[in-house]
């Protein structure tokens, strides 16, 4: 994305042929470059599961993340999104072994 960015504006090239060459497709260029501008709207809450996480050495999975969440922070929160987050940065629970 941002080597086409810099190849245009370096050369002058036209966009259509950038994106031929990368194969990329036009409409996923503008998605892309749409995103790489926009403010992270659960920063908060992923530094929230992260010092849960942290806090509990790890042990704690999405589900208890998620009743912790809502019952001593107070907030509605979907377990989805605590997941996805927590997929994104990483984070994942340690799995006990059986006695």
């Amino acid at each position: 994305m941002r080597i086409i960015e810099e190849l245009r504006r370096k050369y002058r090239c036209a966009l259509r042929i950038l994106l031929i060459i990368s194969e990329m497709r036009r409409s996923t260029f503008y998605e892309v470059k749409s995103r790489l501008g926009r403010e992270d709207k659960d920063k908060a809450l992923r530094e929230l599961i992260g010092e849960i996480y942290h806090h509990h050495h790890g042990r704690y999975g999405y589900r208890r993340i998620t009743l912790t969440l809502r019952k001593r922070h107070q907030l509605a929160v979907n377990h989805k999104k605590v997941y996805r987050i927590m997929k994104e940065e990483g984070l994942a629970a340690r799995i006990r072994r059986k006695k």
